[in-house]
């Protein structure tokens, strides 16, 4: 009997939607042993951002992570972008290595960043920008707190390697996010966990400049990593799906 595979969690980036990580899901499902994958929807993105808290998305990931592993599942956790501060907020004390040793079964058994922010406690996505905040790819309402996708810088900076009809396709499921995911520090990163990680590198990202991936990587970096990298833009789960599949095949 073949093993059970570890099943993905799929963290959606900034202003982007479970709709986004469809193809790749699919991919996953359409092995000859497939891997179980799900996408789950970020509180400050979309129509419930208006009213959403600081760490509502952290609340989200953590309790969907919960569940899988309390039901005794194995669990990859992948964020891509900006989902990466609230993936490496919600490992602890769900990692595999720590529950075994408590007797019980499943558990986090990776962490995979996809051209993501990697940062240390106490810092946000603001702070790392150097206060430079809105992105330049956003439009501002609502006083500030509501930000708003452009959809042609959009299309350039975030689905450059894909065909024109495809870049419009993606761009228009981008959703409004809220000012708080920029603006809320990362408390207790998992980066001191016994959990292995993942950076997958984005070579020809123009929304997550190589540089910076590597910069970031560089303040975090221990035995516990691993790095790939795929010649794509910033959603390499929409323009290199075959590429990407082959990687997450290694660790499911």
């Amino acid at each position: 009997m073949t093993p059970d595979r570890a099943t993905i969690v799929w963290v959606p980036g900034l202003l982007y939607t479970p709709a986004h990580y469809t193809p790749i899901i699919a991919a996953l499902a359409a092995l000859p042993v497939p891997i179980p994958s799900l996408s789950i929807p970020m509180p400050n993105y979309g129509p419930g951002a208006p009213s959403a808290l600081p760490y509502d998305d952290l609340t989200l990931v953590r309790a969907t992570c919960s569940d899988l592993v309390d039901a005794g599942k194995d669990v990859i956790l992948i964020g891509h972008s900006y989902s990466g501060v609230p993936v490496c907020q919600a490992v602890r004390g769900l990692e595999r290595s720590l529950r075994q040793k408590e007797g019980k079964a499943g558990g986090i058994v990776r962490v995979v960043f996809i051209a993501a922010f990697l940062l240390p406690d106490g810092m946000s996505t603001m702070q790392y920008s150097g206060g430079r905040l809105p992105p330049p790819w956003v439009t501002v309402d609502d006083g500030g707190v509501l930000w708003r996708p452009k959809r042609g810088l959009c299309m350039k900076l975030f689905f450059q390697d894909l065909p024109p009809a495809e870049q419009e396709r993606w761009a228009d499921e981008l959703v409004v996010a809220n000012r708080n995911n920029c603006t809320t520090p990362v408390r207790r990163a998992c980066w001191d966990v016994d959990v292995a990680k993942t950076y997958v590198v984005t070579t020809q990202d123009l929304g997550m400049p190589l540089e910076r991936q590597r910069a970031m990587m560089k303040e975090v970096w221990d035995e516990s990593w691993s790095v790939d990298e795929i010649g794509s833009g910033h959603a390499p789960f929409l323009s290199k799906v075959a590429e990407l599949v082959e990687i997450l095949e290694r660790y499911a």
